[in-house]
């Protein structure tokens, strides 16, 4: 079909090219309109170790013995074992158990497959776990988080002690930052734009050829 042609064919059925061009720009709108006002919080832990005297001892010890080997093998050792136990948080606060312990009676009539999606977290540095989720209301947003930081504290306790160093893993949690969602109206409304103008375009050329159909 020659681009003459196509205009043609656009200026005859303008109509039903807006129609099917809006569509998806309406539905858009509507879908943000009745979306629910959420406010999405961020805590960091840091993988950090509470290390006893006995612990300190057997590494004073080990440096008298041979300090360059002790120091090489002891940086790699706590560097691998700190990122071990970082990935293993992450993973302990996205199993549906610690999730339905957080968010409490919201987790009421959901499948657990659904509600522990409400929590991402992310191995961000070898000593560094990042933890995202969403509330409700500035409130709820504190309480849960206040749950996510003991659940760590419980992994923290179930954990086996070091037994090189003697020590135990820690999580320290930063504050709670929360803010209100954000809808991405941006990205959209960019793809309700093109979803239109690919609905729109169809409908014109398949109201042409049903016509031609017809009249042969």
């Amino acid at each position: 079909m020659e681009l003459q042609e196509f205009c043609r064919l656009f200026k005859e059925h303008r109509k039903p090219f807006f129609v099917l061009f809006l569509l998806p720009a309406l539905a858009v709108i509507l879908h943000g309109i009745t979306q629910p006002i959420a406010f999405e919080s961020t805590v960091v832990f840091a993988v950090t170790r509470n290390e006893d005297q006995e612990g300190q001892e057997k590494v004073v010890e080990t440096e008298r013995q041979n300090i360059a080997q002790s120091d090489e093998y002891d940086a790699f050792y706590r560097i691998s074992a700190d990122e071990k136990v970082t990935a293993t948080l992450v993973a302990w606060l996205q199993t549906p158990d610690v999730v339905g312990n957080i968010f409490n009676e919201r987790v009421v009539g959901i499948k657990p497959s659904t509600y522990k999606k409400w929590v991402k977290t992310e191995k961000i540095a070898p000593q560094l776990a990042h933890v995202q989720f969403s509330s409700p209301t500035p409130q709820k947003a504190q309480d849960e988080g206040g749950r996510l930081i003991k659940e760590a504290t419980r992994l923290s306790h179930i954990l086996d002690t070091d037994k090189t160093s003697g020590d135990s893993f820690l999580f320290q949690a930063s504050n709670i930052t929360t803010a209100q969602k954000s809808y991405p109206w941006k990205m959209y409304i960019a793809t309700a734009i093109i979803i239109g103008l690919c609905m729109g375009t169809l409908g014109i050329l398949l109201r042409h050829y049903t016509k031609s159909q017809w009249e042969a």
